[in-house]
């Protein structure tokens, strides 16, 4: 079987997760992040991409933040502020951990980036990872688990 794609991914995880050790999948959803397991007796949060790169795209935060009536609602400390933001003003927003803030693009629209995804997910599975993308999540303190290189390892080796 050749894996294409993250559902790929999603196929390896549930089906060997235990040999990856994860006691157990709790979650298993399309909205950031998609797997809620168990590792080591603690509940971790894990996203799986195909490529270890993709996980950029969860740096910025669209589908949990609003953007109507130039009003964007920000995440923080596990509450969800409003802040009004009119459209031609820069406007920066971070919490003690510098997680969140606000920057312009072009010049009617703002968006919310991550500087890190630390806070938000345990791990990344994913079927390859280049090595800029497997350093930048391990100096964020973020476990990656390349299937590619671990299932053979394994001894798993029906997959390409």
């Amino acid at each position: 079987m050749k894996i294409t794609n993250e559902s790929g991914v999603l196929y390896l995880f549930s089906r060997y997760h235990e040999l990856l050790g994860f006691e157990d999948i709790i979650k298993i959803q399309t909205a950031f992040p998609d797997v809620y397991a168990i590792r080591k007796g603690s509940h971790v949060t894990i996203e799986l991409e195909f490529k270890a790169s993709r996980i950029a795209t969860h740096y910025d935060i669209r589908g949990s933040t609003v953007y109507h009536n130039r009003k964007e609602y920000l995440e923080h400390n596990d509450k969800w502020w409003e802040k009004v933001i009119p459209w031609s003003s820069r406007v920066r927003f971070d919490d003690e951990r510098g997680n969140l803030y606000v920057e312009r693009r072009g010049k009617s629209v703002s968006s919310l980036k991550r500087r890190s995804l630390k806070s938000c997910i345990n791990g990344v599975i994913c079927w390859t990872a280049s090595e800029k993308w497997r350093t930048k999540l391990e100096a964020e303190g973020i476990e990656v688990i390349e299937l590619k290189s671990r299932l053979p390892e394994l001894g798993i080796s029906k997959f390409k």
